[in-house]
């Protein structure tokens, strides 16, 4: 359990408001789940008052012994695009379903991919952020998924000993795990996801076999999530809400105050938070309209 002190003082949190470029690069191929992130809304999501944009990324779908070139430029041209409109990035090595269901024998494609990433990204701004792993499952636990962080800390420290690094636990970056994580460097950020009551959050979700049906946001259900990130143990160092959302065709007034209520109990620790996500089916922005959706925005940045 990693409730000790760290040697050194523990950093600011350079993350505060965020969002996921959901469902287009972790897509198996861009545009595939129905997005492509587009340099003006790059620009959008900084206006509205995000500092940062988490980048989902499916690295393994391109990599063969080494990344493909034409998608890694792509995810450079998104990088330094949001640069470029004063957002920090996440890039995150998302849906790496190998290493996750099979650790074992994948283990090495994982080293291989962060070892040519952090060569790649050698000498990058420091608003450029590395996130390790995206929810490793109930298959691997918090101890088997420090041993992969291990594997690559020192490959990637070599070349960025100054760079933000962000981990999770397992059991899907559950919040009952982060406080498992071992302390690292002063230049870690612990991260964990929420999406409780499920059955809220995801009621009537296209993409599952059987989603929960419609049902209401209860007191008890707010009072619940409120004490959970109020009290949950959690590790010495920058603390991120890495993804909590909830489907956009939930009934307004509900969905929103489900928003608003973990995004306060985050903001209340102290913690940076991640919407997840822009343009998904939790999107806060209409892709066809080029509009955002402005109460669920309100949700997020208005007390």
């Amino acid at each position: 359990m990693a409730f000790c002190l760290l040697a050194q003082p523990v950093l600011a949190n350079p993350i505060n408001h965020c969002v996921n470029i959901s469902n287009a690069l972790e897509a198996p191929r861009e545009g595939s789940w129905g997005y492509n992130v587009k340099d003006q809304h790059l620009k959008k999501i900084a206006e509205a008052g995000f500092d940062t944009i988490r980048l989902p990324v499916r690295f393994d779908a391109y990599f063969d012994t080494k990344l493909d070139p034409i998608f890694l430029a792509r995810i450079d041209h998104v990088i330094q695009t949001a640069l470029e409109a004063d957002l920090q990035v996440i890039l995150d090595l998302h849906h790496f379903k190998d290493v996750i269901e099979d650790v074992e024998n994948h283990a090495d494609k994982f080293l291989q991919i962060w070892t040519e990433l952090s060569k790649h990204y050698r000498g990058w701004p420091d608003g450029l952020m590395f996130e390790l792993l995206n929810e490793p499952t109930r298959v691997i636990e918090t101890k088997r998924v420090d041993q992969l962080f291990d594997s690559v800390w020192d490959v990637i420290r070599e070349n960025h000993p100054e760079r933000w690094i962000i981990v999770e636990g397992a059991k899907y970056s559950s919040i009952n795990e982060i406080a498992k994580l071992k302390l690292r460097d002063d230049k870690t950020i612990y991260s964990f996801h929420y999406y409780q009551p499920f059955k809220f959050t995801h009621q009537g979700a296209s993409w599952m076999d059987k989603p929960p049906p419609p049902n209401n946001l209860e007191q008890k259900d707010v009072i619940r999530l409120q004490n959970k990130i109020a009290q949950s143990p959690m590790p010495d160092g920058p603390i991120l809400l890495g993804e909590f959302g909830a489907l956009h065709t939930i009934e307004a007034p509900q969905r929103n105050r489900w928003i608003t209520a973990v995004r306060k109990a985050a903001e209340k620790r102290g913690f940076g938070w991640c919407y997840w996500g822009f343009a998904a089916g939790f999107g806060l922005f209409d892709p066809q309209t080029e509009s955002w959706r402005q109460d669920m925005l309100d949700a997020l940045f208005v007390d």
